[in-house]
């Protein structure tokens, strides 16, 4: 029996009701679903916490994608950072040092037996759907990919991790999980998934944290950010779900479905 570990996590944010300050700020909502093998997961972790140590980073502390950003902010505003802040524990590395301990951290995936990657994205200008439909479809299209990406052998077995959000949202999350999996669409059975969802705390899980920083490059890359395009570029596109060659629409989705689809292919280059 094989089994999978598929973790996944979000960057920008999406509401139905945007003014024009938060588009500015979340003119994307990513989620990011990455496939590794469950004993692959060890070798993960260990050279994770390897890579923490070379760069000082603290072992039991979160570094999240964002966090480079508001580090930057504040660096350039020449302001210090104040103490209630979720990233006060990085102050003193340079947001160059935390690029290169990202880039390093996906790097680690190439490196494993198997990995892929699955991406769903909602371009938030012009939506105008409920939160709760976004965030089931992102939530949908990753556990179809993962039926058909496992549905080869008959023992194969996807575990699908997200990162906890808030009480309110996972109890959500979870009822779109189980609601999903009994619906019939064009997929009738889902054999090859857990029938729960499992929520973990992003700093408690190595693969929600590389996960992060998946979404969080897409998201650089999508908005033509030059640092993270390049890390997705180089490390992240190579990984991408393919079938006879093509990422869009198996390793990098649209949501609502086709909502962008050329642009992906035209303005990014894509294919």
């Amino acid at each position: 029996m094989a089994i999978f570990f598929i973790f996944s996590d979000e960057a920008g944010n999406y509401r139905k009701e945007k003014n024009e300050k938060f588009l500015k700020n979340n003119p994307y909502y990513i989620r990011a679903n990455l496939f590794i093998k469950a004993n692959d997961w060890i070798k993960i972790k260990k050279e994770l916490d390897r890579l923490r140590r070379a760069y000082k980073l603290p072992l039991n502390k979160e570094l999240k994608y964002s966090y480079i950003w508001s580090i930057q902010k504040h660096r350039t505003n020449k302001k210090e950072i104040s103490q209630d802040k979720e990233y006060y524990h990085l102050r003193n590395f340079t947001p160059d040092t935390l690029l290169n301990f990202v880039t390093a951290a996906i790097t680690l995936l190439h490196d494993l037996h198997y990995c892929k990657i699955v991406i769903t994205v909602t371009r938030n200008e012009n939506c105008q759907y409920p939160e709760e439909h976004i965030y089931e479809w992102h939530i949908k299209n990753a556990l179809q990919r993962i039926e058909m990406e496992l549905q080869e052998k008959s023992e194969n077995l996807g575990v699908l991790f997200i990162d906890a959000l808030d009480e309110t949202r996972d109890k959500k999350l979870r009822n779109s999980y189980a609601n999903i999996l009994r619906e019939e669409d064009f997929i009738k059975d889902y054999k090859h998934v857990k029938d729960s969802l499992n929520l973990e705390f992003s700093h408690h899980s190595v693969g929600v944290q590389l996960a992060d920083f998946v979404a969080g490059v897409t998201n650089s890359f999508l908005r033509r950010f030059p640092e993270g395009s390049k890390i997705f570029s180089k490390y992240v596109k190579p990984l991408l779900r393919k079938s006879n060659g093509k990422s869009i629409g198996y390793g990098i989705l649209d949501i609502p479905t086709k909502s962008f689809r050329d642009n992906l292919e035209k303005e990014y280059g894509l294919q």
